[in-house]
């Protein structure tokens, strides 16, 4: 998804430099979020008893 900004932005435009960096900042958000998806499986969670009241 994270050159989807830059492709939309490119057919017959003339960007500002401000917007060009807010495409690039939305790419390296987008690269940095799909890199921080852990693979690694959750633990179960423990199961708490009902203490009697």
């Amino acid at each position: 998804m994270s050159p989807e900004p830059a492709a939309a932005a490119l057919p017959g435009e003339d960007l500002a430099l401000v917007q060009c960096a807010g495409i690039g900042l939305v790419i390296i958000a987008s690269a940095g979020a799909a890199d921080s998806v852990s693979t690694k499986a959750t633990e179960p969670q423990q199961v708490l008893e009902s203490v009697p009241v």
